[in-house]
């Protein structure tokens, strides 16, 4: 946690060398031959060697996957009970019924597998052609394509990050400065859960009976109907929306 900004850092310096390559290369000269006829001369060479750019490009997919490895563990912390001092497991009341944001991390951690795999460098990828004429391949196509992806899961690792955050706070009971707006656009794109709406595990409907608490012949507590189903239904009853994370559940690719 304490290393953010040293993480970041040094991802944001990449990027804006990479940017610089990129600029230089954009306004280079790619041609071969090259012809200066004030000079009535001819150079041959290798100006449309691709690896100026596919260098930088393979070092921005890593810096990327670096803040999002960074990303992850900062979610992993609200969620876990013994970092999050004193938030709820999994960032939902009723733990153990309710997934919380658990499905979340997984879909996070699944998309940062895929960011590793992509982060190999292209650059070192060369596989000569034409007939060895064309000895050294920059594949600098492959890096644009392969950073596409890689950008694509930040965006959804950082939004179950800020997910993550909103909930929290919303457990803290934290009031935004004036000015900062945090909170509310966090809530504008991602709503707490609507009442009688869960995800990951669906709450069950127990019928009237299930809702009465009777005590058996032994003196035992217990619920008619559906057993074992109306502590979860006095848990969830009139609970406010933040008691519950709400998400959209994807496939689990860990299990």
């Amino acid at each position: 946690m304490r290393s953010s900004p040293q993480v970041i850092g040094a991802a944001v310096d990449a990027v804006e060398w990479a940017r610089r390559q990129v600029e230089i290369e954009l306004n280079g000269v790619g041609d071969n031959p090259i012809f200066l006829p004030e000079a009535r001369l001819t150079l041959t060479g290798a100006n449309f060697q691709g690896s100026p750019v596919s260098l930088p490009m393979d070092m921005v997919g890593a810096a990327v996957t670096m803040v999002c490895v960074l990303s992850e563990r900062r979610l992993n912390r609200p969620g876990q009970p013994a970092l999050s001092v004193g938030l709820p497991a999994f960032l939902t009341k009723g733990a153990g019924m309710f997934s919380g944001l658990m499905l979340s991390q997984y879909t996070a951690d699944h998309l940062i597998v895929e960011q590793r795999i992509l982060s190999v460098p292209a650059s070192v990828q060369s596989i000569p052609a034409a007939a060895d004429q064309e000895d050294f391949v920059s594949m600098g196509m492959n890096t644009a394509i392969k950073n596409g992806q890689i950008l694509d899961n930040a965006y959804g690792i950082l939004g179950i990050e800020f997910m993550a955050a909103a909930q929290a706070l919303d457990f803290r009971e934290f009031k935004f400065g004036r000015g900062s707006g945090g909170g509310a656009r966090s809530r504008a794109a991602v709503r707490g859960p609507p009442r009688g709406r869960q995800t990951a595990l669906s709450r069950p409907q127990p019928d009237e009976g299930a809702r009465s608490i009777r005590r058996d012949s032994r003196g035992r507590r217990s619920s008619s109907g559906a057993a074992g189903l109306t502590e979860m239904s006095d848990l969830s009853r009139g609970g406010n929306p933040q008691d519950f994370a709400f998400f959209e559940v994807s496939t689990c690719q860990n299990c």
